[in-house]
């Protein structure tokens, strides 16, 4: 884990690696601001935590922002969910949806209950 946040300025922590925290989560649950302390401190954010970590293991190895971090030994384990963006769509899923037949009008609801649609018409 060293190694891999050294690889990153903004979450270089030296030769030592104390632990790692999250500080402040999105009303989602998602890591917004993450503590990291080693020979250097360092808070950063979320996405910039699973930016550092996956020049060294991988775009897909942390999809989300939406995890929770625990220490077993010397190693650092992520427990998480979710992919990517947290907008709350799944494009995937809808596009599977309309394809099944539903009307673009239900599926958004789905993905955004409570949301009224309307449509602008252009002026001449």
């Amino acid at each position: 884990m060293v190694a891999a946040l050294n690889k990153d300025p903004r979450t270089k922590v030296g030769t030592t690696l104390r632990g790692i925290q999250v500080l402040e989560r999105d009303p989602a649950g998602r890591a917004e601001r993450i503590a990291i302390h080693g020979s250097q401190d360092r808070i950063v954010r979320g996405e910039e935590f699973r930016d550092a970590l996956a020049q060294s293991f991988g775009g897909r190895a942390i999809k989300s922002t939406w995890f929770e971090i625990r220490r077993v030994g010397s190693s650092y384990i992520l427990d998480g969910r979710g992919f990517g963006h947290g907008v709350g769509l799944c494009q995937a899923g809808a596009l599977a949806r309309i394809r099944a037949g539903a009307k673009l009008p239900a599926v958004l609801q789905q993905y955004f209950p409570g949301t009224r649609l309307i449509t602008l018409r252009a002026s001449r």
